[in-house]
């Protein structure tokens, strides 16, 4: 059981960063700051309009 909370853990992280990077790509590549962008994601996902 132990094994399969690492794997989850593992894999939390490994989509949390995958997130992270599409968000400061995401910034980069229109010219605002990371965070502004990563608030209007948190609110889309609240919303339910994130994909």
């Amino acid at each position: 059981m132990e094994i399969l909370k690492t794997v989850d853990e593992i894999f939390r992280f490994v989509v949390s960063l995958e997130r992270n990077i599409e968000i400061a790509l995401a910034a980069s590549f229109l010219g605002i700051d990371p965070r502004m962008l990563e608030g209007a994601v948190k609110e889309a996902e609240k919303s339910g309009e994130a994909g």
